[in-house]
């Protein structure tokens, strides 16, 4: 992970990490309440099923559901079959993205990409 640091005196990303971390350890989980979704949320990405492990166990706290936490959280994106034209400038924020499936979209070219990518997936576009 990055050390990111944000001015004005926020916590950096690491920061607010280790904060989630220890609500996590003082939360209780139910398993029993845990719904479903999990393969589904696990086709788009390899952190969602525990994002919303994380947000069930915490609740929607401003730590986790916040764009600068969201943003650095993702390692990888499976948006394949989405319909996707293109990406914007947004995309240039997940910075710890490391594999960006975007397979059989509709792309032509592609303008921006994570800063960090390891690994780009295109095909049948």
């Amino acid at each position: 992970m990055h050390e990111i640091q944000e001015g004005n005196g926020k916590p950096t990303f690491e920061e607010r990490l280790a904060k989630v971390n220890l609500m996590i350890e003082r939360a209780e989980l139910d398993d029993d309440k845990l719904e479903g979704h999990e393969q589904a949320l696990s086709t788009f990405s390899d952190e969602a099923v525990e994002l919303k492990g994380i947000v069930k166990k915490i609740g929607p706290q401003r730590d986790v559901c916040n764009k600068k936490y969201l943003t650095r959280y993702f390692e990888t994106f499976y948006m394949k079959r989405g319909g996707i034209e293109c990406l914007d400038q947004h995309i240039e924020n997940f910075t710890n993205l490391q594999i960006l499936n975007l397979s059989f979209n509709k792309l032509e070219t592609i303008e921006y990409l994570p800063p960090n990518l390891k690994e780009l997936h295109v095909a049948s576009n």
